[in-house]
């Protein structure tokens, strides 16, 4: 069970600074960089050692699902393991000379569509205690940042959805959210929607 003393964020502890780490193609388009965002030290050590106690709180109730989702999981190589997978599929469908179809989805922004409320949804369906669900909700509330390059700063910025990409917190809160719509997908209401269920070299 989680335990722990119940934190008040005061307002200075909920301000960080963001930097723009350019990604591909034109400067001049902000969506072609990904932010990051710097935290104070006692803030990231504090979200770091939440994360571990929430994370053990799943994996030991079995809250989270591991078979399907793997990144951002302590101790799981999830990109090596998709990759070898994906690998393994393409080439069991040449040597059988099978049709073989795959779909990358790439969702544009994840971090930066996750509402709050949504996370705080989530937190009470996993079974996260009160005082935890609380404390997030008032670190996520009126947490401000501001844009920093090397020309100029912004005024601080309230982020009012998303997670932050640097927080120690974030991509758990992240898989905690796309884990529920995965496990609710694999449910029967859903799968029998389905045409047919893949064997174990994943050609069906």
């Amino acid at each position: 069970m989680l335990s722990g003393p119940l934190v008040l964020f005061h307002q200075n502890g909920k301000k960080a600074c963001t930097i723009l780490i350019h990604k591909k193609e034109e400067t001049d388009n902000p969506a072609n960089f990904r932010p990051i965002t710097l935290e104070s030290v006692p803030l990231k050590v504090f979200t770091s050692c939440l994360r571990n106690k929430i994370f053990t709180f799943l994996a030991e109730n079995n809250y989270i699902e591991h078979n399907i989702q793997k990144g951002f999981t302590p101790n799981v190589a999830g990109t090596l393991e998709h990759t070898a997978h994906m690998a393994h599929i393409i080439n069991t469908a040449r040597i059988k000379q099978r049709s073989v179809v795959i779909t990358l989805l790439d969702l544009k922004n994840a971090f930066s569509e996750l509402h709050h409320n949504l996370i705080h949804e989530v937190l009470q369906y996993r079974h996260i205690p009160g005082q935890i669900n609380n404390l997030i909700r008032s670190l996520y509330t009126n947490f401000q940042t501001s844009i920093i390059t090397e020309q100029f700063s912004t005024p601080s910025i309230i982020i009012g959805r998303g997670v932050l990409q640097g927080d120690c917190l974030s991509p758990l809160l992240f898989n905690m959210s796309f884990n529920t719509f995965v496990q609710h997908i694999k449910s029967e209401k859903y799968a029998q929607l389905g045409f047919w269920k893949l064997n174990k070299t994943g050609i069906p």
